[in-house]
């Protein structure tokens, strides 16, 4: 694999996006997954699977219900395949869409119909980028609605400095939203450890074109 160069050599693809990395790896198409090699998985899981603990991160499909960003909201079909004694299960729901535990039914309906949801996250910019870029994350996650803060354009932001441009589009570094890391925090918290192996796996869907 070609060594990652410094964040002040991105753009490598002066056809890309500013700061892209396209090219760099030998499996353009995973973007910064290739950083997950055999060596270095083997090297996480003998380092940091020491006790059989498991933890989900991941919140129920149904539990958000009114999406903000106009998304719609989880919707469940059972259909019975008689005379035949079974039924199937059809599932609707928003790849982007997760939960808040805290918030009455009205609470979430009044958050969802704003016309510029305001949400906290981690600071987009350039020394974000270049923290992230030298640290060579492979993947990176939170549980905010949208990683980084929403709007993620403000009057007083720098161009071209949004981590989801450059995360996704440049890097193919992606990014995990409405992680629920309760549980998580509150194991690292009590046992004192904040690092662990992680395993996760995105929905297979064969290439499309947007129409």
């Amino acid at each position: 694999m070609a060594s990652v160069p410094d964040f002040d050599s991105l753009t490598l693809d002066p056809k890309g996006p500013v700061g892209n990395a396209w090219g760099l790896f030998p499996r353009n198409d995973i973007g910064m997954l290739n950083l997950l090699t055999p060596e270095n998985i083997r090297q996480a899981a003998s380092e940091e699977i020491r006790t059989g603990v498991r933890i989900s991160l991941d919140l129920a499909l149904d539990r958000l219900n009114h999406p903000s960003y106009g998304r719609k909201p989880f919707t469940r079909e059972m259909v019975n395949k008689a005379p035949r004694i079974v039924n199937d299960d059809i599932l609707m729901f928003n790849t982007q869409t997760k939960a808040y535990n805290n918030l009455s039914n009205e609470e979430e309906a009044a958050l969802a119909q704003r016309p510029s949801p305001d949400f906290s996250g981690v600071e987009n910019g350039e020394s974000t980028l270049r923290w992230l870029w030298e640290n060579q994350f492979a993947a990176i996650a939170s549980d905010s609605p949208s990683f980084e803060p929403s709007p993620l354009v403000r009057e007083d932001s720098p161009a071209n400095t949004t981590l989801h441009q450059w995360c996704l589009a440049g890097w193919g570094m992606p990014i995990g939203e409405y992680f629920d890391l309760e549980e998580l925090a509150e194991y690292c918290r009590v046992n004192g450890r904040w690092s662990f192996f992680l395993s996760s796996v995105p929905l297979k869907v064969s290439e499309f074109e947007l129409s």
